[in-house]
């Protein structure tokens, strides 16, 4: 999520015209901080364990899409399955 994105949502939100964007604002500020709690708990070895299972081409990916764009749909994620 970029902060451009949550600040129109909020602006639309006073406006009374935001419910819908500041519903789904809601639900991905919680499913980052329900990610982020989770993975403050891993180790070193939690995180290789994970890229490992991600599979080469996500771990490229991770590498080379900035963090913002995957919330905005131009992930490059699409097609990518976990290696388990």
């Amino acid at each position: 999520m970029t902060g451009l994105w949550g600040g129109m949502a909020a602006a639309q939100a006073l406006l009374g015209q935001g419910g819908g964007a500041a519903r789904r604002l809601r639900a991905e500020l919680m499913a980052h901080h329900l990610a982020r709690r989770i993975l403050s708990r891993f180790t070193r070895e939690d995180y290789e364990r994970l890229l490992w299972g991600l599979g080469r081409r996500a771990t490229q990916v991770l590498g080379e899409v900035p963090r913002d764009a995957f919330g905005a749909g131009r992930g490059g994620c699409s097609g990518l399955s976990p290696a388990w």
